[in-house]
Order: structure tokens, then sequence, then C-alpha cells
């Protein structure tokens, strides 16, 4: 029974993993979007950098999502911290001991990590457009 919920812990932490970056992903999307529409169609642009409804649906995702990766993180390393004992890493992988299957957490971290550098591009700052 120890080892079930030792393994829910660590299916947790890999599906719940990928929701830490898909926010970044679709405020690079977003980004994008307002790039090529700023250039090529400015009355789009326009609308969605002046709509008071899409202003306040970007800002509460984005304070949501903040709220999502800080708590992810947090959580993550309380059940690091006590499955360490009865687990190992192998080939990038955790798994519990005398088990042969393992969860790829670490990717998650490295997504999170790349989508944070890429939004620091001077270029995203476009999204300052639609903070409120």
């Amino acid at each position: 029974m120890v080892g079930q919920s030792h393994k829910f812990g660590l299916t947790s932490l890999n599906i719940e993993g990928s929701e830490i970056y898909s926010i970044n992903e679709f405020k690079l999307f977003f980004s994008w979007y307002l790039q090529y529409s700023k250039k090529n169609r400015l009355d789009i642009y326009k609308k969605i950098t002046t709509d008071k409804n899409i202003k306040s649906l970007y800002t509460k995702i984005e304070t949501d999502s903040q709220k999502l990766i800080t708590a992810f993180l947090k959580h993550r390393i309380e059940i690091l911290t006590k499955i360490q004992p009865l687990t190992e890493m192998n080939n990038g992988f955790i798994q519990l001991k005398g088990t042969n299957n393992g969860y790829g957490i670490d990717e998650h971290i490295k997504k999170l990590q790349l989508t944070d550098k890429l939004l620091k591009d001077p270029k995203n700052k476009i999204l300052d457009q639609l903070r409120e």
C-alpha cells in the first residue's frame, strides 16, 4: 500500500508537471500572434489589445497560472523529499526501487525553463499590451 501512494505521487508529478509550462506555450503563441497581427493586420491587433474582456481574461490566466506553477514546484519538492528513500534515478527517470517503471519528471522543469527563457525575448514585451 505504501508503494501505491508513492507511485501516485510520481504519476501526479508527471501528469501535473505538463501543466506548468503549457501556459507559457500559450503566452508565446499569443505573443507571436500579436506580433504578426501588429505587422500584417493592425485592425485585429488594435481590437485585441484594447478589448477589456480579453485583457481581463489574459491577466486572470497569467495570475492563476503563476499560482499553479508556484504550488506545483512547492509540492514537487515536498513529494520528492518524502519519497527519496524509496526511489532511485535511472537515466533521467525517477522510479520506485525494485520496479522497472520510471517517470520523466525533470522534462517538465526543463520545458518550463525553456519557455520562461523564450518569454524573456524583448519581442514578447508585446504581451504587456494585454496586462491590465
